[in-house]
């Protein structure tokens, strides 16, 4: 002390002493001097609160702020509050300012409270800070035009993702990558592919897939590192780039605001970040991380869930998440990601899935100590009430299905038995309030799959049966007591349960080991065979079971519908087989339509389409009839068109073999004229020969094959 007392001394001998010592004091204490926050940056401004008389204003005060600290999930207790009052009327304004006890504590303030009810649906809360109201202050009175231009070209347009949909003739899109490139092509049953985009794209460092309704592809790079958003105008943008290292995985939400990524952990990290984690990303809100949450506990085959990727799945609304982790679903609002709003205890618990157009969380539990199994429904909106639950027993496994439409659900269970096992398919009709449940049961066959039609109500199932131990041991399968294979098909149709409930409407003997609605409906494709070997593909009219069309595939990657149904294709990949690499299109019913060779084809998407961009009330005012007839129109014109471009082609081969058998035929003549003026006798001996006759002979030839062109041309117009 006494050194620092003499050096103080010292400095205020100098000239000059009051700037001096703030500098030397400064170094001489290690640390700047605290500087007084005169920024108000604890004070918190709250509108849209009720107008009361004066004398209220302290017990509206009292409810206000326990209605805060209900929102912010604590004990809030403000260092000071003040309700300001309206001299001329004697009552208060509608707003608080409150003051907290630091920055941080404002900041969570104003994210739990802002875009809240004071009331259940009244009084809606706005939450702000009060370095906003300064910046309001100090708006110009008059208006500023130039101002104004200045901030128009500072704004950017947002990117358009949607503009796709509104192509003219309701064409589909694919991506195919080729080689380095990525292509997106329209296409349809008329012209076939037309290129949209063409981009460089490296399938070694990208993973690729497309989100839930089209809007975006996620390129997750081989380094596990980054994940990217491509979409826009030109549908190869970059829109969003997320770091996230050794990313395992990646998805998108039901409205695509969310992205999802999964990673096997950042060492050096703490927290959750230390080991398998996910993350949720804002897309909306500059990609902001919202939230990290731990891995979920695998099966005993090292698996998640079967109906997702990940232990997390969002509503279709995307209002809420379900989050699994240890025998339990935790329930978050996407509006507030700190607490959930439900943690529902679940032993047992082994998948969950939500309903594609309700709110609807399905659950299934395995049996616990003398708990049997148990499928459950609950309407996570209402307090996650149970709709309704069914007690299973013996049960050795168990898939839960979804309707497309959110119409039914059904549980696949496979029970233990005296005699064996049997299997059991209930099926929830969630639509009705009741929600009556009807089952079918399968002793002797194995139910291999089943599927619900999308535009529609029917139940398809693929029936198995138990291969021999011996056949199957021969054939050098694993598991042999296990091993099934699909033998037949039944179709149901899920009448109003008033009229007779179910109804098998369609049995099938051909096997199936993957069923395929048409996204349009009516038209199911069975699809048969290993893929690395060959595949058998049949076409079905649900109607009437009646089989229009079967085709075989040697080598084929995958096949898929369109997203409008009035397509499939089947596609092979360079690395499976070079010489079938390419895709073939169909009709719905089986009719071939082209078959594109495509050297170094990688892969094959469809691009998926949202359900709808209309309103309710634009369908209605849609006239199927009339617009139905404008498109036959358009196509018409177009099949027209392209058989006159196609004439056009066949008229100028045809002058262009014309011109060259002249030209040929001249040649000819120019070359005996030579050699009979140089050779005389060596021509006489070579006009016997048949030399020229070879020629003449080709030249019939070609004018034969010509001729049958013309036949072919002439068939088709008639």
């Amino acid at each position: 002390m006494a050194d620092i007392d003499a050096r103080v001394e010292e400095l205020l001998a100098k000239e000059s002493f009051e700037d001096q010592v703030v500098i030397d004091e400064e170094k001489l204490l290690g640390e700047p001097l605290a500087v007084l926050d005169e920024s108000f940056a604890s004070i918190v401004y709250v509108t849209g609160l009720p107008v009361t008389a004066q004398a209220k204003c302290d017990k509206l005060c009292v409810v206000a702020l326990k209605r805060i600290a209900a929102l912010m999930r604590k004990p809030f207790k403000p260092v000071f509050y003040d309700m300001p009052i309206n001299p001329e009327s004697g009552s208060s304004f509608g707003y608080l300012f409150i003051e907290c006890a630091d920055k941080e504590e404002a900041e969570e303030l104003i994210e739990a409270v802002d875009g809240q009810f004071m009331m259940k649906d009244k009084y809606p809360l706005t939450a702000s800070a009060y370095s906003s109201l300064e910046a309001l202050r100090n708006i110009p009175d008059e208006f500023d035009a130039q101002a104004v231009r200045d901030a128009q070209e500072k704004y950017h347009e947002p990117i358009i993702v949607d503009d796709w949909l509104m192509d003219d003739r309701a064409r589909s899109q694919a991506a195919l990558v080729v080689g380095d490139h990525l292509d997106l092509q329209w296409h349809d049953t008329i012209t076939g592919f037309d290129t949209a985009t063409d981009m460089p794209f490296n399938p070694s460092t990208h993973k690729l897939h497309w989100t839930k309704n089209g809007s975006f592809l996620l390129a997750r790079t081989a380094d596990a590192k980054v994940a990217e958003l491509l979409g826009g105008d030109n549908n190869g943008d970059l829109t969003t780039l997320i770091s996230h290292p050794n990313m395992a995985g990646m998805m998108t939400s039901n409205t695509e605001r969310y992205i999802v990524t999964v990673s096997t952990g950042m060492p050096g990290a703490e927290g959750p970040l230390r080991g398998p984690h996910m993350a949720i990303w804002d897309k909306l809100n500059g990609n902001k991380r919202i939230k990290v949450l731990p891995m979920f506990d695998l099966d005993t085959k090292g698996k998640y869930p079967s109906n997702c990727p990940t232990p997390l799945q969002f509503s279709p609304s995307d209002k809420f998440i379900a989050y699994g982790y240890e025998q339990r679903i935790q329930i978050y609002s996407t509006k507030d990601l700190r607490k959930p709003v439900r943690v529902l205890q679940l032993p047992g618990l082994v998948d969950f899935s939500w309903s594609p157009a309700d709110d609807f969380l399905a659950i299934f539990q395995v049996e616990d100590n003398n708990r049997p199994a148990k499928a459950s429904i609950i309407n996570v909106p209402k307090l996650c009430r149970q709709l309704v639950s069914r007690n299973l027993y013996g049960v050795k496994s168990c898939a839960i299905t979804w309707h497309p439409h959110g119409y039914y659900f059904a549980t696949t269970t496979e029970r233990a038995v005296r005699n064996g096992s049997t299997t059991n398919i209930d099926i929830f009709r969630v639509k009705n309030p009741a929600v009556p449940i009807e089952t079918l049961e399968y002793r002797e066959k194995k139910v291999t799959g089943i599927a619900f039609e999308p535009r529609g109500f029917r139940l398809a199932i693929s029936l198995g049966e138990e291969v021999e131990a011996r056949a199957a041991a021969l054939s050098g399968e694993d598991n042999v007591e296990q091993l099934i294979q699909p033998k037949a098909v039944d179709i149901y149709t899920l009448t109003d349960i008033k009229q007779g409930a179910l109804r098998r409407e369609v049995e099938l003997a051909h096997p199936a080991h993957t069923l395929s609605w048409s996204p349009a409906g009516r038209m199911l494709v069975l699809q048969s065979g290993p893929a690395q070997e060959s595949g058998v593909n049949r076409w079905v009219d649900a109607n009437n079971g009646e089989v229009v069309a079967t085709r075989e595939f040697p080598y084929m990657d995958a096949a898929a519908w369109d997203p409008t149904g009035r397509t499939y294709a089947v596609y092979t990949s360079y690395d499976r087989m070079p010489d079938y690499a390419g895709v073939e299109m169909f009709s719905h019913r089986g009719q071939a339509l082209a078959a594109d060779k495509i050297k170094n084809l990688v892969s094959f998407m469809w691009r998926p389409m949202p359900e709808s961009v209309l309103t309710e009330e634009d369908k209605r005012e849609i006239n199927y009839k009339e617009d139905a007839k404008a498109f036959e129109r358009v196509d018409t014109a177009l099949r027209l068109s392209m058989d006159e471009d196609e004439a056009a082609k066949r008229r100028l081969i045809r002058l262009k073999w014309t011109d060259w058998q002249k030209e040929c035929h001249q040649a000819v003549a120019d070359l005996a004229e030579a050699w009979k003026a140089a050779a005389p006798v060596q021509y006489a001996r070579m006009v016997h020969e048949d030399d020229f006759v070879e020629v003449e002979m080709e030249f019939a030839r070609q004018r034969s094959e010509l001729e049958d062109l013309d036949k072919e041309a002439e068939e088709k117009d008639e």
